[in-house]
């Protein structure tokens, strides 16, 4: 829980937006992960949206996509959730 809202079931923009307010200013985002230093929180999500569409271009490429089909989706939803989150001492 963070202020009050579980943020490991929520998605990633209502995560992201709040992290934004509690840190009073915009979170870096560096390789997928972003970080709210003001408040010491490191947090990302399991696939970027262009790891997304790279994985889904590459199998079409490659033929064999509708074989991975549930796969790719599986993890399309998953990246609309926190995966992981580190807290930081603040300075």
């Amino acid at each position: 829980m963070l202020n009050g809202t579980n943020i490991f079931s929520e998605m990633k923009d209502v995560v992201i937006e709040l992290i934004v307010r509690l840190n009073q200013s915009p979170v870096e985002d560096e390789l997928g992960t972003y970080e709210a230093k003001r408040i010491g929180l490191a947090y990302s999500f399991s696939m970027t949206d262009e790891e997304i569409e790279e994985m889904i271009s590459e199998a079409k490429e490659e033929g064999t996509y509708e074989e991975m089909k549930e796969e790719i989706e599986a993890d399309i939803k998953r990246a609309k959730y926190l995966q992981t989150i580190s807290i930081r001492k603040t300075k």
